[in-house]
């Protein structure tokens, strides 16, 4: 897909990396030639020269027939005006990124109508929902949501008291609906990542993926294993961003008894005023005595959403040494946390990646699509639409696997509107999708076989 990119902000570095990584043209267009220079020398990424009003360059990269264009900016007007611009040139489709919640509030304007945008993307509203939705699923390492929010996929260790250790994959009953996708184990102090397959065994604090229809994997699935249930009832943020304020009202609404901590006053003082029932303390956070008068350790969840990763990092170190069991922090450098000891069980959330998962949402209707990454790159899901030649039409799955690597695992497809849990007997027809879990290395392979 030809992709035009306007912006250098890091969001845009890092969206236009990703996307060139899965093979699509991007182009990267800013008035900072330093900046595109060092592009171009790191990424195989085409750059254009001029400022961001310059409707001339846009219609010249017009002949490079782009297919999308993603606003970028760290200006919401800016974006705006370039999406107007691109779409009366004939861009076909146009993503924005704005922050401010009056361009998303369509009660009264339609700004997506008013300046030709086919979607806008918020960071920091994708972001809270993220950490939000990581929350309300307490006990999950990690939990992605596909088709519309039809399929989940949900990371957990498997309790010490689990009572299949011995059990072949093939040989138990799992819930309707679900799938074991991937299986991290600690063999010798090393991680190993394991694509299972019928012969594999699940052992007590295995970190275990499972994917499935959502009601199955929010209801059945935590019985199976035995996931001890919680009841949320407390959480305590800490940064009055604007990714902490919606998340505190997110969860206001689902009555949580919220507690924002943070070291500006004014801030502080003007959060009291837009909140209904949180408790707003100002105070320095990384004060771990403080920390433990305020007995974050028996919080439900402790949210860290500064936009300064380091000091989310280090006091997320903090509250998990103060006895909390669920930390999760905002970060945009993924490679900071294994800098920092005693951040292992500690979550991520990643404005810049909640952003990436919604336009490859966007895009996922062409092929192999990356739609999530698992354990730092090792697995990707992605989303694939079978063509009407592929190798793998009208034969089972069963079959497949002479062809298949080795870490491949479909786990889900969308059949004429129809989704269904994969299984042995299940036949691809041309024109389904299908979701997937693999490693990237595998992607000019599976677009031969798919």
């Amino acid at each position: 897909m030809n992709i035009v990119i306007v912006g250098n902000s890091k969001l845009a570095l890092h969206i236009a990396a990703k996307l060139s990584k899965e093979e699509h043209n991007v182009f990267l267009i800013d008035s900072d030639a330093a900046f595109l220079e060092k592009i171009s020398r790191t990424y195989d990424i085409g750059t254009k020269l001029a400022s961001k009003d310059n409707w001339h360059v846009l219609e010249e990269i017009k002949e490079q027939d782009p297919e999308l264009i993603l606003c970028l900016t760290d200006y919401d007007e800016v974006n705006l005006v370039l999406s107007t611009m691109a779409k009366q040139l004939g861009y076909p489709s146009s993503i924005v990124k704005v922050e401010k919640h009056a361009y998303l509030d369509q009660t009264r304007i339609d700004y997506e109508r008013a300046f030709s945008v086919d979607h806008f993307v918020a960071p920091n509203l994708l972001a809270a929902f993220d950490i939000f939705e990581q929350i309300v699923n307490p006990g999950a390492l990690k939990i992605e949501t596909f088709a519309h929010g039809s399929v989940q996929m949900r990371t957990f260790k498997v309790p010490h008291d689990w009572a299949y250790r011995k059990k072949r994959l093939q040989d138990m009953q799992f819930p309707k609906d679900t799938r074991i996708a991937l299986i991290q184990r600690n063999v010798k102090g090393q991680k190993k990542l394991i694509f299972p397959h019928g012969n594999d065994v699940i052992y007590p604090y295995d970190e275990v993926t499972v994917v499935g229809q959502t009601n199955a994997i929010l209801e059945d699935v935590p019985i199976f294993f035995k996931l001890a249930a919680q009841k949320l009832e407390s959480v305590v943020i800490i940064g009055a961003s604007s990714i902490g304020v919606q998340l505190a009202q997110l969860l206001e609404k689902a009555n949580v008894h919220v507690r924002i901590v943070d070291r500006d006053f004014q801030q502080c003082t003007q959060l009291a005023s837009s909140l209904d029932r949180a408790d707003v303390i100002h105070h320095d956070a990384m004060d771990f005595d403080f920390l433990l008068t305020e007995q974050i350790g028996i919080a439900d969840a402790v949210v860290l959403t500064t936009m300064k990763d380091e000091f989310n990092l280090l006091v997320g170190a903090l509250a998990k040494n103060a006895g909390c069991s669920s930390v999760i922090t905002l970060v945009t450098q993924p490679d900071l946390k294994h800098e920092i000891k005693g951040l292992e069980e500690v979550q991520e959330v990643s404005p810049w990646e909640s952003v990436m998962k919604r336009i490859s949402s966007i895009i996922h209707k062409f092929s192999a699509v990356s739609i999530a990454s698992i354990y730092e790159g090792g697995a990707e899901v992605m989303e694939m639409k079978i063509s009407k030649d592929a190798q793998s039409i009208g034969i089972r799955l069963s079959e497949l696997s002479a062809i298949l690597p080795e870490d491949f695992l479909i786990i889900a497809i969308e059949s004429r509107g129809y989704l269904s849990i994969a299984k042995g007997d299940s036949v691809l027809c041309p024109g389904d999708t299908i979701i997937a879990i693999t490693h990237q290395k595998n992607r000019t392979k599976l677009e031969h076989i798919f």
